[in-house]
């Protein structure tokens, strides 16, 4: 008799727990999740802005000097007069030194390496079209898993040309629907790699009838949703003022590409 009760109690424990389960997850997919975002959008909160000496700041960190990062007194988004100190191409910046950069800012920012976040985003930009080996500006979104749904995302931008970085978080539900990339498995695992493909596939003809241009630009950009939504890729596209005049996507880990504008 004794044992009969002790089993119906803790059948009775097990019920309550399986459909407190399921009344959480009913409750999370109708007052949450049919708001959550599918992607994170970008850094709504804390920000921070940041000037930088972009001549000497990758020195100044392989030197470990201290006040690399200074508050700024001026933003350009929304002060007219902030002077432009670097002209697009003057500094010969790739891939790694954003990132080199990005890893130090976000420990300034958040007292913490970038080892323990995953990338979710990075964005490169060439604003002229004469040296593809010289980055303007570059923007990087990271995130933490906390849970099924729950996001921390942290993001960075470092423009180069106003010596200015900024930095910014956003918490909060989204669907998760991507998967993780490990760049240490893929064969395209930088920004350089990736238009390097673009230049030998059409696009060095498309930039150097651009050349002279003061609109002209590329774009290195890096998503879990580039191919079909769904799948991480990377997308180069070059561009004369607003107008696509070529875009290609990459698939990172096999290299395969798909020309989406030939500029034809």
């Amino acid at each position: 008799m004794i044992l009969k009760r002790v089993l119906n109690g803790v059948l009775l424990i097990i019920s309550i727990i399986i459909v407190g389960l399921v009344v959480h997850k009913i409750y999370l997919y109708i007052y949450v999740l049919q708001d959550a975002s599918e992607y994170p959008s970008g850094a709504k909160d804390n920000m921070v802005i940041y000037s930088i000496n972009s001549e000497t700041i990758l020195a100044s960190i392989d030197h470990e000097n201290a006040n690399i990062f200074m508050p700024a007194l001026k933003n350009p988004i929304y002060d007219e007069d902030v002077e432009l100190l670097w002209t697009p191409g003057s500094l010969a910046w790739g891939s790694e030194d954003y990132l080199k950069v990005a890893d130090v800012l976000h420990q300034a920012t958040w007292n913490e390496h970038l080892k323990n976040w995953k990338l979710y985003s990075a964005s490169y930009d060439l604003f002229q079209c004469a040296d593809v080996t010289r980055i303007d500006n570059a923007a990087f979104g990271f995130y933490q898993r906390k849970g099924n749904w729950y996001f921390l995302v942290h993001n960075m931008t470092i423009d180069l040309g106003y010596g200015l970085v900024y930095a910014g978080d956003d918490n909060g539900y989204y669907t998760g629907k991507w998967k993780d990339i490990d760049l240490d498995k893929a064969i395209i695992d930088k920004a350089d790699k990736a238009l390097l493909i673009a230049e030998q596939n059409g696009g060095k003809e498309t930039r150097l009838s651009l050349v002279g241009s003061h609109d002209c630009s590329i774009n290195i950009f890096l998503a879990p949703f580039v191919l079909n939504k769904k799948n991480w890729g990377w997308k180069v596209t070059y561009s004369s003022g607003e107008e696509s005049v070529y875009e290609m996507i990459i698939e990172p880990y096999t290299g395969k590409f798909d020309i989406l504008n030939s500029g034809q």
